[in-house]
């Protein structure tokens, strides 16, 4: 099953109807705060905080969420350029860096799993 088209098609439709909800037009908020103005960061990231406690989920930072989308995103073939889009970076180098990373973690997990062996192995026949 192609799961990056499944989900791009349910989220898709879920921001659709968020929108159409909201009645958002042009380059209003998507996400808006009870005033209708943006929700500030401050607020997100000490909601986020309380959820995660709540949760009894371990901590990280908000911002690792965006982290990872960026990087499943690139994994499951989206291009930079878009991707440089979507995260709103105004120089490409910065949207590069996650291809840097991704890199880096292909090496690491072939390190980790390698199927050669680390000494010189004896093989012994059994018959």
């Amino acid at each position: 099953m192609d799961w990056s088209a499944f989900f791009t098609k349910i989220l898709t439709k879920q921001l659709e109807e968020l929108i159409a909800f909201n009645k958002i037009q042009g380059r209003q908020t998507l996400f808006q705060c009870l005033s209708g103005g943006p929700i500030h960061h401050r607020l997100m990231v000490t909601r986020f905080k309380r959820d995660l406690r709540q949760s009894g989920l371990r901590a990280i930072r908000l911002y690792d969420l965006r982290h990872t989308a960026a990087t499943l995103m690139l994994l499951n073939g989206v291009d930079v350029k878009s991707l440089q889009n979507i995260l709103g970076h105004s120089e490409i180098e910065m949207t590069m860096a996650y291809t840097h990373l991704l890199g880096t973690r292909i090496k690491q997990v072939a390190k980790m799993h390698s199927i050669s062996p680390s000494k010189k192995a004896s093989l012994k026949v059994v018959s």
